[in-house]
């Protein structure tokens, strides 16, 4: 073990040996038990899966040949499998070693195992997308903590727990108020690893929720910790979440420096999935060929696996490089192993690689070829949101009926919920100005998005001026300067300055001639773009 944790893996390989067959020399079954799981971990650190799956599976051939071993030794055997399991391409079976390793807990009154357990097989069946399941021994644990009052780095494993159910289902909000909670317990309590792992789930979920500032500062944290507690060795984890923040962000020569140095790592199963950020990044930048050739990789790793969520999150991918390279059966094949996996377990979203572009052309192509729209739907309003508008404003001109008529349904769900965003923002008498313009059709939620963007005080951020909007309405509406600002309870000042804006970001601040024309060049090219009705004033 000294020699392991000093990274000499040779030196550990060949002790470890030498303690194993000292055990079965003196019929020791429980000292052999240990020194076959601490085998099967030292060769996973040498990336030799197929030695470390013998050894995992002659540690399962003991337990059947000796069914009288207590209990207790049983238990913490199959937990070892349990926890080596996934690393070797076991998840399924990591699955079944862990119920076994709960019933031998059981047997033998040991809580404090129990609780390791239940925590255990509820990461494992969350990453299958098994989330019934996994919330089901999350509720265990929880139970077994506030009846036996654990300590506290049981509680911090259990937040942990909690904070991935959530994100995983993309439950961001209740994520991020998890997180919060966490840092401070493990803070509080000085945990030392913990204070890591909670700030980078933090940062994760946090740039799920689109707070990128926030998740950066988060991962800055998360890398300051880990130089505090001298724990280096997760730094690559750090790093290629933190890139692909950066890729978010089009970052791109960041995010692949980051990549590169987490691939540094020797853990077979950390490359696979670090090899898929990498992948995502080249099918952003064009570079297809070099994606499909990692993310067949990956996906051959986590078919071994039986990881059906990353398995979810490659097809997508696959799909999305195919369908950028016109190789549209391949991209359809793809797409319905993932869609049908999907909706067999009504998953909607995947936790890593997840990047609106390519969810949005996925799922706007499952629309043209009728491959779960409804799913596809889901996905496009309730995950995707306004990053999905462009991509089904193309397909309105689709010449399918059907596929425009789906594209609509879902614009206009999108579009509502981005009215109701900006109707929040409003005050009093500028919400109900709003209310009446689109209640009226004076002003059309179907073009809201691009009209928003257009009239934005913020651009290149998308973030609506509700004022602006009242304003522009308004004013195409027939009223003059200080009608509009009795309105909208503003000075007539503000709202000449907002319509000189208007005509600037029409291109019309330097249009020759009277007064009046000017106006209505400024409605024709409204209604013509489809921002009001040809009726309007």
């Amino acid at each position: 073990m000294s020699l392991l944790a000093a990274g000499d893996l040779s030196g550990a390989l060949s002790h470890t040996e030498a303690a194993r067959r000292a055990y079965n020399h003196v019929g020791s079954v429980v000292g052999e038990l240990d020194a076959c799981l601490l085998l099967g971990r030292i060769h996973h650190l040498r990336e030799d899966l197929g030695s470390a799956v013998i050894y995992t599976e002659e540690v399962a051939t003991l337990l059947r040949r000796y069914p009288g071993l207590p209990s207790e030794a049983q238990a913490k055997a199959y937990l070892g499998l349990a926890r080596l399991a996934p690393d070797v391409g076991q998840l399924i079976q990591g699955l079944e070693f862990g119920q076994q390793a709960l019933r031998h807990f059981g047997l033998s009154h040991n809580i404090d195992g129990q609780l390791d357990v239940m925590l255990l097989i509820s990461a494992l069946a969350r990453q299958m997308g098994r989330f019934q399941m996994a919330a089901a021994y999350l509720g265990m644990a929880r139970s077994h903590i506030q009846l036996s009052g654990q300590r506290a780095w049981t509680v911090a494993w259990h937040f942990n727990g909690e904070i991935h159910h959530h994100w995983y289902q993309g439950n961001f909000e209740i994520a991020a108020n998890l997180g919060r909670r966490a840092v401070a317990h493990a803070d509080e309590e000085n945990l030392g690893k913990y204070q890591i792992y909670q700030r980078l789930a933090l940062a994760n979920v946090l740039r799920g929720l689109g707070k990128y500032a926030e998740a950066e500062a988060c991962y800055q944290e998360a890398d300051a910790v880990l130089l505090d507690v001298d724990f280096l060795l997760f730094r690559p984890w750090i790093e290629v979440n933190w890139a692909w923040l950066n890729v978010l962000t089009k970052d791109y020569a960041t995010a692949r420096q980051r990549i590169f140095r987490a691939l540094a790592t020797s853990d077979r199963g950390q490359a696979a999935s670090f090899n898929t950020f990498l992948a995502a990044l080249y099918s952003l930048t064009s570079r297809y060929a070099d994606a499909e050739q990692l993310l067949r990789q990956s996906l051959q790793f986590y078919q071994t696996s039986g990881d059906e969520l990353s398995i979810f999150a490659l097809r997508c991918h696959l799909a999305y490089l195919h369908l950028q390279r016109d190789q549209i059966k391949l991209a359809e094949e793809e797409m319905t192993l993932a869609f049908d996996w999907a909706a067999e377990w009504n998953v909607d979203y995947y936790p890593h690689w997840w990047h609106p572009q390519i969810m949005s052309a996925v799922c706007a192509h499952a629309f043209v070829a009728n491959l779960h729209a409804g799913l596809a739907e889901r996905i496009l309003v309730n995950r995707l949101g306004k990053e999905a508008i462009s991509a089904l404003q193309r397909l309105l001109r689709h010449p399918e009926p059907i596929t425009r008529r789906r594209a609509a349904d879902a614009l206009s769900l999108l579009n509502m919920e981005f009215l109701n965003e900006i109707l929040a923002a409003a005050d009093g008498p500028v919400h109900g100005v709003l209310v009446e313009l689109f209640a009226n059709g004076r002003l059309q939620v179907q073009r809201l998005p691009d009209l928003a963007e257009l009239l934005s005080t913020t651009r290149g951020e998308g973030i609506a001026n509700p004022v602006l909007l009242a304003t522009f309405g308004l004013y195409l509406d027939g009223l003059d300067r200080r009608s509009i600002a009795e309105r909208l309870s503003r000075s007539e000042k503000t709202i000449r300055n907002y319509i000189t804006l208007i005509y600037e970001r029409f291109g019309l601040s330097v249009f020759g001639g009277p007064r009046r024309r000017r106006f209505q060049e400024l409605h024709r090219l409204a209604v013509k773009v489809g921002f009001v009705r040809s009726d309007v004033c």
